[in-house]
């Protein structure tokens, strides 16, 4: 990675390459160097959660930006979109290609699963978070094990002090990638996902500590663009 990088406001910028306006207007796109992955995000996704989609056990706040979960059913009317089983609500928005980009503050949770899933996804019965089942996510445990829902588990190292997650659904790419907004450090990226269905956000906060509103999920409005390095495929140059 070249060390002829200077820094605005937090985020790194290739002297000469980039102005103020173009990180605040210019569409996605990658730098030249191989080792640095820029990523603009000016129109970043614009949801909120779908209470349609959301089990009844489920606090949605009144602007519909965050959730967690209550140990009592809330009444709402009957749609054959909720989760009956699990305890989880997905996001308004549907994808189908380009990019997009989103941020959510998980904060002290303990508990949660964040990333997409199919729309296609049984909503009937208990889910199984995994890649074959339609789910890309990362969650974590008891507030110390994180993982990717990947098959077996691929246990993460994480910040113990993560708040604030990015999610970047690359389409074009069939990857999506989450990374640690306290530092802007790598969490995890999977390829290959499946494009034979919309995709939707998808967000589970922890039924293990109901009624406890500190372990609520939040979407959150985007700060920065920012450079990342780019993940690695594991599946390249095989």
């Amino acid at each position: 990675m070249t060390d002829n990088i200077t820094w605005f406001h937090g985020i790194q910028v290739m002297p000469g390459s980039f102005t103020v306006e173009s990180l605040s207007f210019a569409q996605n796109f990658l730098v030249k160097d191989d080792d640095v992955f820029l990523v603009t995000y000016p129109r970043s996704v614009h949801m909120t959660l779908d209470p349609d989609t959301a089990h009844d056990r489920l606090i949605i706040s009144d602007d519909l930006m965050s959730v967690y979960c209550s140990s009592k059913r809330q009444d709402r009317k009957e749609c054959a979109e909720r989760f009956q089983v699990s305890t989880c609500v997905l996001g308004s928005s549907r994808f189908t290609s380009g990019r997009h980009y989103w941020e959510l503050v998980v904060g002290r949770s303990k508990e949660w699963d964040v990333g997409v899933c199919k729309d296609s996804v049984n909503r009937q019965e208990p889910i199984n978070l995994t890649e074959e089942h339609g789910f890309w996510t990362v969650g974590v445990r008891g507030g110390e094990v994180y993982a990717a829902c990947t098959e077996p588990l691929t246990v993460l190292i994480v910040n113990p002090r993560l708040h604030r997650v990015g999610i970047f659904l690359d389409l074009v790419r069939k990857s999506i990638s989450f990374w640690d907004l306290s530092d802007g450090s790598h969490i995890f990226t999977f390829f290959n996902i499946s494009d034979t269905d919309p995709l939707r956000p998808f967000f589970a906060p922890a039924n293990s500590y109901p009624d406890d509103p500190k372990e609520a999920l939040a979407i959150c409005p985007v700060l920065n663009p920012g450079i990342f390095r780019r993940p690695a495929n594991p599946e390249q140059g095989k």
